[in-house]
């Protein structure tokens, strides 16, 4: 439904639909449909040259992933008849539907000639192109069977489970976060963290084995959404696999050096507090423990990150007065 089939000089078997054991001519194997109860074939060995055509016109969506899917079988026997010296061929072709012109030549199968290839059966062959290029254009998808003489054996041509797919296209998945090590407030065990303080809180990216931190891109480092104000660049600590990391806060160690490049950054402690402050609101100051995830990109735009864990000091300082004796 929906083809044009055209013939082109004289077949015995001009373009048929039919089931499964149908024979064109000698040295032939059976039709054998492979999807459903039919398939589209042709044979010839008449008046050459000749041409079989099957061809529809479609419109494929703009901004589509499209896909042409068909299988086809192609059998020959250069033995009867006079001797074959072009080979025969076999065409995919996308064309313009109003000129005509080849836009595309999809594909291109040659049977060889009488002295190389005297017979031929290619099997059924399964065939997927993409056809993304066209897409927001009206085209025409064409087969096209050439047979250039005439009278040099018998030929037969099967397709079938033609489908052309436009699909949306899909929005490839982020990559993994890979796991970073990072050390809140390195050489101090538990870290605290002062919502009322004004200085910098110091945070350090450990380098190891497996990640130099020269990779790291400095311009997207951040914890919850803050940036911080200097790095610099030397070995602070070693990695340490937190003990349980399921719990609601990391496991504290001090460790010492290990040879690995670190990257020692310096955060305002009053940024990082408000932007804690926009997540928990209130319950901030009731919180005794909490994990901070540091994210960051590589230079080759793989994503990163790292938890550390803070307790919260959020008691008010004692108010101190003077007074005089009286």
């Amino acid at each position: 439904t929906g083809w044009t089939a055209q013939t082109t000089g004289f077949s015995p078997i001009p373009w048929r639909v039919s089931g499964p054991g149908q024979v064109g001519g000698t040295g032939m194997l059976p039709t054998e449909p492979q999807e459903g109860a039919f398939v589209a074939w042709n044979a010839f060995d008449g008046g050459g040259p000749m041409n079989f055509n099957l061809f529809q016109d479609v419109s494929i969506p703009a901004d589509s992933v499209a896909t042409l899917s068909w299988s086809h079988r192609i059998q020959w026997n250069f033995s009867i008849g006079r001797p074959a010296l072009f080979p025969r061929t076999f065409d995919v072709l996308v064309r313009d539907p109003t000129s005509g012109a080849v836009l595309e030549v999809l594909l291109t199968f040659e049977t060889g000639v009488q002295s190389t290839t005297p017979t031929g059966d290619t099997g059924w062959v399964q065939n997927s192109l993409d056809l993304s290029a066209h897409a927001g254009e009206d085209v025409r998808i064409e087969f096209v069977e050439y047979i250039p003489e005439v009278l040099t054996g018998f030929g037969q041509f099967e397709i079938d489970q033609v489908s052309l797919l436009a699909e949306e296209p899909s929005e490839p998945d982020p990559p993994v976060a890979s796991e970073l090590f990072i050390d809140i407030r390195p050489w101090v065990c538990p870290n605290p963290l002062n919502l009322r303080s004004r200085g910098l809180l110091t945070v350090a990216i450990l380098g190891t084995s497996d990640l130099d931190v020269n990779g790291i891109y400095p311009e997207t480092i951040s914890i919850a959404g803050v940036s911080p104000k200097r790095l610099f660049y030397w070995d602070v600590a070693t990695p340490v696999d937190p003990s349980d990391p399921e719990s609601e806060c990391k496991e504290c160690k001090r460790t010492r050096r290990d040879g690995h490049k670190d990257i020692f950054l310096l955060f305002r402690t009053q940024e990082l507090v408000s932007a804690l402050r926009d997540q928990y609101g209130e319950d901030l100051e009731d919180i005794e423990c909490l994990n901070l995830k540091l994210s960051a990109s590589t230079f080759e735009g793989d994503n990163m990150s790292g938890e550390d864990s803070v307790k919260i000091i959020a008691k008010k300082k004692r108010q101190w007065g003077w007074w005089r004796r009286r």
